[in-house]
């Protein structure tokens, strides 16, 4: 029996096998050990119609074989228990990868697929006395490269189990924060004992004579419970590992490919106070939920949350120093007795009182206007707002141009704009000066500016060779000559026969450059981009298409800042 017939293959609908020309077929490796990776799903797909595919499932050997009857670009995906579902020479927070170029002039059939493990980072929270911290939320942050900006992003969550134990997994290499926050046990018990305490000392005071009997509690004195002033702390300072308040204290975890960390946390006590709320005006408003999120780097967690009634009152117990920002919402959906707000709030040593005011919606419009030619039409043309947490806001230009997003929460926003053949370039000013596309809405406004949109067609394509040779998944680069423009970056990856290309370029001057690795490279940090300009290919861009051949550029020769 053949080794192809050992596989097991899985056709889509309409997959071209009959009459097959062509077979892309090799092997499946660990990309550390180089050992063959049996028992991995493989998918094969076309770039033109992700629908299309075929799967199989690698054997022993590790091996693949795709029978395909129509030359062109087909996707190679695999996906294993260990390994995360990854493409061929996938570039991470990149979204690239190389494609496989199927004709008559290239090696379909010696295919090495170098596949990275999931890597894990493991341990343990516990307190100061060494005790475990039970259900204790872990947040993993990871410091990436995301267009051309070096941040750090939250990528997964996680609660550690009843004995404090935790594990995160299928990880990529890189650098990581772990932080966590927890609850101590008995924090919701004096909580409860200081309701109780209230509770009864209400009841004693409406049941009491009017002239106490000797030696009978006053009214106004807790009966049952009373917290010791001099304690450690009743609640758990959030703490990034291993023993630092900011993730800008905090240690990285160096993760590589496969690869498992085991870390310890250590949440120290800390004293805790009360967030009181209340919401103006409380007249006609329906009851909701009131949510305290805890600002841990630049991402909000749910710490605390607590219904509000009819008379928009609310309290958070038990609240460690901290930055929060708490969230309201009716239950009612729409009506006159719906409503939403957020408010940013800093807790500090002392109980705080908030005044929570619906926030009034701003508006945003303008006029489309044109740097360059013309748009023909404005259908397919839109505006979209977008803001660090994720929302966005967006508008339809009309038959004169004109655009209107209603309903904007105060706050700062990214502006994207364009169709097919256009991008955003720049806000136009009051006196036609070109302005960041970047904005800054205040609660109630109504903001006009105009966006200037500039026709992106252009196309720049060829190959990136080394001593002759077609380089596959090298990472090419086209940067404007003025770092302002930043909606006029392009990137790419080479596919197998060493080619690339980069589309919707408005006309400019630019650099080129074809860097061996380009994961990790802050290529919009002015210090790695005079190192890149100098190493880079210059070119104006003013044509629908030009053909550029690019030499490999050793991404480790450059010394890049950073890295």
């Amino acid at each position: 029996m053949s080794r192809r017939a050992l596989l097991t293959l899985v056709l889509a609908a309409g997959w071209p096998l009959a009459a097959a020309d062509y077979l892309v077929e090799g092997v499946v490796v660990d990309a550390r050990s180089h050992n063959a990776v049996p028992h991995a799903r493989v998918a094969l797909g076309s770039t033109k119609n992700r629908e299309l595919k075929a799967e199989m499932i690698t054997k022993e050997d590790g091996r693949f074989s795709f029978p395909v009857s129509q030359p062109g670009k087909y996707t190679l995906q695999i996906s294993r228990p260990g390994y995360p579902p990854q493409f061929y020479k996938q570039a991470p927070f990149l979204a690239l990868e190389t494609a496989i170029v199927v004709r008559d002039d290239q090696d379909t059939r010696h295919i090495v697929f170098e596949a990275w493990r999931g890597g894990a980072i493991s341990g343990k929270i516990k307190d100061e006395d060494g005790e475990p911290v039970p259900y204790a939320l872990v947040d993993l942050f990871q410091s990436v490269v995301v267009g051309g900006d070096r941040k750090v992003l939250g990528t997964a969550e996680i609660r550690a189990n009843a004995t404090g134990e935790f594990r995160l997994r299928n990880l990529r290499r890189g650098n990581y924060f772990v932080s966590a926050m927890g609850r101590p046990w008995f924090a919701d018990t004096l909580i409860q004992l200081e309701s109780t305490s209230k509770q009864l000392v209400t009841r004693h005071s409406a049941e009491a004579p009017t002239t106490p009997m000797e030696g009978q509690p006053q009214p106004d004195q807790p009966i049952p419970f009373s917290a010791d002033p001099n304690f450690r702390g009743t609640a758990f300072q959030t703490t990034f590992y291993p023993n630092a308040t900011t993730i800008e204290g905090a240690s990285p975890v160096r993760l590589d490919a496969g690869a498992e960390a085991e870390i310890s946390i250590v949440l120290p006590l800390a004293k805790a106070v009360s967030v009181k709320g209340s919401i103006s005006p409380a007249d006609d408003i329906s009851g909701g939920r009131v949510f305290l999120m805890k600002k841990v780097s630049d991402k909000h967690i749910s710490f605390l949350q607590e219904w509000v009634g009819k008379d928009g009152i609310f309290e958070f117990r038990n609240v460690p120093a901290g930055s929060y920002e708490i969230v309201a919402s009716s239950q009612a959906n729409s009506g006159a007795a719906s409503w939403g707000m957020h408010q940013d709030i800093e807790v500090g040593a002392s109980d705080v009182e908030v005044l929570l005011r619906p926030e009034a919606m701003a508006s945003f419009s303008g006029r489309m206007v044109f740097d360059g030619e013309p748009a023909s039409s404005p259908s397919g043309v839109s505006v979209t707002l977008h803001d660090d947490k994720g929302r966005t806001f967006g508008g339809q230009a009309d038959s004169d141009w004109q655009f209107t997003i209603n309903r904007i929460p105060a706050g700062r926003y990214e502006v994207t704009a364009g169709s097919t053949d256009y991008i955003a370039a720049y806000l136009e000013g009051e006196t036609g000066d070109h302005l960041p596309l970047a904005l800054t809405i205040s609660s109630g406004v109504a903001l006009r500016q105009n966006v200037a949109l500039t026709r992106a067609v252009s196309v720049i394509e060829g190959t990136v060779e080394y001593a002759g040779v077609p380089q596959i998944g090298a990472f090419v680069l086209l940067m404007p000559k003025d770092p302002a423009q930043r909606w006029a970056y392009r990137q790419d990856q080479t596919d197998s026969d060493g080619s690339y290309k980069l589309a919707r370029i408005p006309a400019g001057d630019y650099y080129v450059i074809a860097l061996r690795t380009g994961e990790d490279v802050a290529y919009r940090n002015a210090k790695v981009a005079a190192v890149l300009t100098k190493a880079a290919q210059a070119i104006q861009v003013s044509g629908n298409r030009a053909g550029v051949k690019l030499d490999l550029v050793d991404t480790a020769n450059l010394k890049l800042p950073g890295l």
